[in-house]
């Protein structure tokens, strides 16, 4: 299996023929909108283990895996991908996502010592804090291991300080907002429309 996870390949199981699943039914009520009824499936079969509260709370935030994916391709630029070859593509990928679970790695700290929800800190925040104060402790870190410390736990404070809005029931439209460039395709070598001309360019 050509695949970029080829590494699960073989850990991959054939599909059952049956499966047992455990409804939960959703009212979702928000304001100056009429209430809908979602239907939840799902494995979890225990009622005690899994309270259907519990459920319901993680299907709301289930907009937070959409965040991390856009974190990963627009403020981490994994929109768009360089590489020519699988092999290539598949280190770059990798790449991006030791970035930002290093990323993630740094707001936990943040958000455990200076008492925060780790969800409301700022991705974007931290990677210009990060970025901002990287050559600082690269310096420091041959000098004064005190200032070192110091800087670090300043750092973190940056970060914990930097909350984003509880938006609950928050719609977005799933639009580009790149736009294209107005200019037609390079489809032949440019040495050819040095020596044709470019008379149908856009």
């Amino acid at each position: 299996m050509d695949s970029i996870f080829w590494p699960l390949a073989g850990r991959l199981r054939p599909t059952p023929q049956t499966l047992i699943v455990r409804r939960i039914r959703v009212t979702n009520a928000p304001r100056g909108f009429r209430s809908h009824t979602l239907v939840l499936a799902t494995t979890l079969l225990d009622p005690i283990a899994a309270p259907a509260d519990a459920i319901r709370a993680l299907y709301r935030d289930r907009w937070t895996a959409e965040l991390n994916f856009r974190s990963l391709q627009t403020h981490l630029g994994m929109d768009l991908l360089r590489s020519q070859s699988p092999d290539m593509v598949r280190k770059e990928i990798a790449v991006y996502l030791l970035a930002y679970n290093l990323i993630r790695l740094l707001m936990w700290p943040a958000a455990r010592e200076h008492h925060r929800d780790l969800h409301r800190l700022s991705f974007t925040g931290t990677l210009h804090r990060l970025r901002t104060v990287w050559p600082l402790l690269v310096f420091r870190s041959r000098r004064c291991a005190a200032e070192l410390a110091r800087l670090w736990s300043q750092l973190l404070a940056w970060i914990a300080s930097d909350r984003v809005p509880h938006r609950p029931n928050r719609f977005e439209p799933r639009r580009r907002k790149r736009r294209p460039k107005e200019y037609s395709l390079l489809q032949r070598p440019r040495a050819y429309y040095r020596l044709h001309g470019d008379l149908h360019a856009r």
